[in-house]
């Protein structure tokens, strides 16, 4: 009875480290972790186990599923780092803080300016938003006029259509 004592204390320490303890609680540099669309609570956490933000990915799915957050994890480029704990890791996959950043379409660019702006801002080559804005019309004439002047919230995991739409 002892040994079976000692062997369930021990798996609510590899348990308790698991989710509290942070990889490395002296980290302070932001890495940027993915979750694709699509993607369910097994992959992500897979991901963030070969990526070192989590010990154990099993340990994870267990996490999310007992806390409710399973059907909540958002795709989405978030920015974490090895000083955050398991359960910091979900609640924030969960509530979808992804980074966001911002794109200025100035009064008067042309679809090859926009083209060659998300360009510079890595988001997609210039030809493929170009070839993109030929085959997607909500207009009868392309894009050209669509996209109005102004400044734009956009994510690294929407598609062109989900960018242009907004």
């Amino acid at each position: 009875a002892a040994f079976f004592l000692c062997v369930f204390l021990f798996a609510v320490f590899i348990i308790w480290v698991s989710v509290f303890v942070p990889i490395d609680r002296h980290s302070i540099k932001p890495i940027i972790f993915i979750a694709r669309s699509g993607e369910g609570s097994h992959e992500i956490a897979n991901n963030l186990e070969q990526e070192g933000f989590i010990r154990f990915a099993s340990v994870f799915r267990v996490l999310v599923a007992v806390s409710g957050f399973s059907r909540d994890l958002k795709a989405g480029a978030y920015e974490l780092n090895p000083s955050m704990n398991a359960m910091q890791i979900a609640k924030k996959l969960a509530a979808g803080n992804v980074i966001k950043e911002f794109i200025t379409i100035p009064d008067g660019w042309a679809l090859e300016d926009i083209a060659n702006a998300l360009e510079r801002q890595k988001f997609f080559t210039a030809k493929e938003f170009l070839q993109f804005a030929t085959q997607y019309s909500p207009l009868q004439h392309g894009l050209e006029g669509y996209l109005f002047p102004d400044t734009y919230q956009i994510s690294r995991t929407q598609t062109m259509q989900q960018i242009v739409d907004q």
